[in-house]
Protein backbone atom coordinates (compact mmCIF):
# COMPACT_ATOMS: atom_id res chain seq x y z
CA UNK A 1 0.00 0.00 0.00
CA UNK A 2 1.30 3.69 -0.32
CA UNK A 3 1.44 5.82 2.19
CA UNK A 4 -0.11 9.22 0.56
CA UNK A 5 2.94 11.03 3.04
CA UNK A 6 5.29 9.32 0.70
CA UNK A 7 3.73 10.54 -2.22
CA UNK A 8 3.57 14.32 -1.78
CA UNK A 9 7.56 13.84 -0.66
CA UNK A 10 7.84 12.04 -4.13
CA UNK A 11 5.79 14.96 -6.13
CA UNK A 12 7.63 17.43 -3.97
CA UNK A 13 11.33 15.84 -5.07
CA UNK A 14 10.07 16.07 -8.79
CA UNK A 15 8.81 19.71 -8.82
CA UNK A 16 12.48 20.28 -7.46
CA UNK A 17 13.60 18.10 -10.42
CA UNK A 18 12.16 19.36 -13.19
CA UNK A 19 14.68 21.88 -14.75
CA UNK A 20 17.09 19.11 -14.62
CA UNK A 21 14.75 16.49 -16.67
CA UNK A 22 13.86 19.48 -19.20
CA UNK A 23 17.32 20.70 -19.80
CA UNK A 24 18.32 16.58 -20.03
CA UNK A 25 15.54 16.06 -22.54
CA UNK A 26 16.25 18.86 -24.76
CA UNK A 27 20.01 17.91 -24.98
CA UNK A 28 18.65 14.53 -26.56
CA UNK A 29 16.78 15.96 -29.80
CA UNK A 30 18.37 15.19 -32.86
CA UNK A 31 15.43 16.57 -34.68
CA UNK A 32 12.55 19.56 -34.36
CA UNK A 33 9.03 19.37 -36.31
CA UNK A 34 6.24 21.83 -36.31
CA UNK A 35 2.89 21.13 -36.65
CA UNK A 36 0.02 23.13 -37.13
CA UNK A 37 -1.47 21.62 -34.39
CA UNK A 38 -1.20 18.60 -31.36
CA UNK A 39 -0.08 15.69 -34.03
CA UNK A 40 0.53 12.88 -31.31
CA UNK A 41 -1.41 11.76 -28.54
CA UNK A 42 -0.81 8.40 -26.26
CA UNK A 43 -4.00 7.98 -25.67
CA UNK A 44 -5.58 4.87 -27.55
CA UNK A 45 -7.81 6.47 -30.47
CA UNK A 46 -7.75 9.78 -29.18
CA UNK A 47 -8.39 11.81 -32.39
CA UNK A 48 -10.93 9.41 -33.19
CA UNK A 49 -13.01 9.57 -30.03
CA UNK A 50 -13.01 13.59 -30.26
CA UNK A 51 -13.83 13.71 -33.97
CA UNK A 52 -10.72 15.51 -34.72
CA UNK A 53 -7.54 14.51 -36.76
CA UNK A 54 -3.82 15.03 -35.87
CA UNK A 55 -2.09 18.20 -36.84
CA UNK A 56 -0.49 18.48 -40.13
CA UNK A 57 3.40 18.33 -40.70
CA UNK A 58 4.38 21.84 -41.78
CA UNK A 59 7.40 22.04 -44.14
CA UNK A 60 9.23 24.96 -41.88
CA UNK A 61 8.55 26.71 -38.67
CA UNK A 62 6.15 29.52 -38.58
CA UNK A 63 6.75 32.87 -37.37
CA UNK A 64 5.62 33.15 -33.70
CA UNK A 65 2.13 35.20 -33.97
CA UNK A 66 1.08 31.80 -35.44
CA UNK A 67 -0.38 28.78 -33.15
CA UNK A 68 1.64 25.87 -33.80
CA UNK A 69 3.11 22.65 -32.05
CA UNK A 70 6.99 22.19 -31.95
CA UNK A 71 8.19 18.71 -31.21
CA UNK A 72 11.62 17.42 -30.80
CA UNK A 73 12.62 13.92 -31.20
CA UNK A 74 15.50 11.62 -29.97
CA UNK A 75 17.49 9.67 -32.62
CA UNK A 76 15.30 6.97 -32.51
CA UNK A 77 12.54 8.46 -33.10
CA UNK A 78 11.35 8.87 -29.97
CA UNK A 79 9.08 12.21 -28.69
CA UNK A 80 10.58 13.60 -25.77
CA UNK A 81 10.01 17.70 -26.06
CA UNK A 82 7.11 19.03 -26.89
CA UNK A 83 6.56 23.30 -27.16
CA UNK A 84 2.97 24.92 -27.94
CA UNK A 85 3.29 28.26 -29.48
CA UNK A 86 -0.02 30.02 -28.78
CA UNK A 87 0.57 32.76 -31.30
CA UNK A 88 -0.67 35.48 -29.00
CA UNK A 89 1.98 37.68 -28.06
CA UNK A 90 4.30 34.99 -29.11
CA UNK A 91 3.87 33.02 -25.68
CA UNK A 92 4.82 29.36 -25.44
CA UNK A 93 3.69 26.89 -23.19
CA UNK A 94 6.53 23.95 -23.30
CA UNK A 95 5.65 21.00 -22.47
CA UNK A 96 8.56 18.05 -22.18
CA UNK A 97 7.50 14.70 -21.61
Amino acid sequence: MIDPADVDDRFGRLAAEYGLRRTAAHGTVVRRECYEDDAFDLRPLHYERNLSRPGRRLAERPDLARDHVRLGFTADDRLVVKLEYSGFLGATTPTTG
